[in-house]
């Protein structure tokens, strides 16, 4: 953030970019990108962290039952209050179905 003159110039990068429609009980299609890779922690644990790759995922369907493509990755996750310390955790959807990876789980 800068000034200029008696104006304030404010800047902000894209966290995640979510672009779609419904309409009525049907879903079109909602994509979901996350264009760069996220920090953060679990609101419960304050000691907690993780990083969340790049990603996207598509959103389509009945609004009762949809259906989604895509996937994201969860890397570094540590909750030290629960002593669990995670190198890897992949979330990949198949419509109905979703598969979830874990590597090195402690």
């Amino acid at each position: 953030m800068f000034s200029i003159g008696t104006n304030e110039v404010v800047t902000y990068e894209t966290v995640t970019d979510i672009d779609g429609t419904i309409e009525g009980n049907r879903i079109n299609l909602i994509k979901i990108f996350i264009p760069q890779d996220l920090n953060g922690k679990l609101y419960a644990f304050p000691q907690s962290f993780f990083k969340m790759e790049n990603g996207k995922a598509f959103v389509f369907g009945e609004t009762t039952a949809p259906r989604m493509r895509g996937g994201f990755t969860v890397s570094n996750l540590s909750i030290p209050e629960i002593l669990l310390d995670l190198r890897k955790l992949e979330l990949r959807f198949r419509g109905h179905e979703g598969d979830i990876n874990v590597a090195d789980l402690l």
